[in-house]
């Protein structure tokens, strides 16, 4: 996978999109996004479409790798599409996108 270049646009398929806009600061992303700041162990993002949350997980994703992060390969399970984070300190956050209706979609 190519790395992402913010000049061109162009990004590789498993990596998070750049976007000429920033995200909007709110009390929890100002949190997730200091530099220095304590991470959750648990973070999970739901939200309708068009709510900003490719945004937010793309800027998460920047801030973990200034930080020293390393992200593991992107694999394709049957449920869904998943990969690791390794944060500083040693723990690892693993991550995925389902691929399958969510307690959410079935109660609609």
């Amino acid at each position: 996978m190519g790395r992402s270049s913010a000049a061109t646009g162009q990004w590789g398929r498993y990596e998070p999109p750049y976007f000429d806009f920033g995200l909007v600061e709110t009390e929890v992303t100002r949190g997730l996004t200091d530099p220095a700041g304590a991470l959750p162990k648990l973070l999970l993002v739901s939200a309708p479409t068009g709510y900003g949350k490719t945004v937010l997980l793309s800027t998460l994703y920047r801030t973990l790798e200034a930080r020293g992060a390393r992200c593991g390969p992107v694999t394709e399970q049957r449920w869904g599409l998943v990969t690791s984070v390794a944060v500083p300190g040693g723990a690892e956050l693993g991550l995925y996108e389902p691929r399958h209706p969510t307690a959410i979609s079935l109660s609609e």
